[in-house]
């Protein structure tokens, strides 16, 4: 019988990108499962999608609420795992709290003092997150001011302990 995941890892990921590697790395540790947001915002791609998220709305951001809201209930994760959320707001998020109590640990390691790295979803979103986990230590005073609960200065965007370690507690 197949162990059900207790993570929940949403994030683009593609075969060489670092959200892939902290999957892998992730994986070895603690049961995960993917989510993978390339399916409703491929990178590198004109799509129609392309479109809507210079829009920052429509039936893609639709579609992945809806499928992540369906995954959540139908799995027991404990953990969800977001790399650098731009699609999913605040009160989507609250939608999913009410389904199931989970943390929620945002993972960037893009800056959020260039524009393109964050827009309204993202920063509204931010109280919500148990923990942010961030590679830039310049962004920290900023995530603060966002409302950030927790927040963990992570060296190496790809493997780290202090990543794994930090679903553990």
């Amino acid at each position: 019988m197949e162990e059900k995941a207790s993570i929940l890892h949403v994030g683009h990921f593609y075969k060489g990108g670092t959200a892939e590697e902290r999957y892998i790395d992730i994986s070895e540790k603690i049961s995960t499962k993917k989510f993978n947001l390339y399916n409703y915002f491929p990178l590198w791609k004109r799509t129609s999608a392309s479109i809507w998220t210079r829009l920052n709305f429509g039936p893609p951001y639709n579609k992945l609420f809806h499928d992540l809201k369906k995954e959540v209930k139908s799995n027991s994760y404990k953990i969800i795992f977001i790399e650098k959320n731009l699609y999913l707001d605040a009160s989507n998020w609250m939608e999913i709290l009410k389904i199931r109590s989970l943390k929620i640990l945002l993972f960037n390691h893009d800056t959020i003092f260039i524009k393109k790295n964050c827009n309204s979803r993202f920063i509204n979103s931010i109280p919500l997150y148990s923990c942010v986990l961030t590679t830039k230590k310049q962004d920290l005073e900023k995530y603060k001011f966002y409302g950030a609960k927790e927040i963990r200065l992570i060296r190496n965007a790809v493997s780290n302990k202090n990543l794994i370690k930090s679903f553990s507690e």
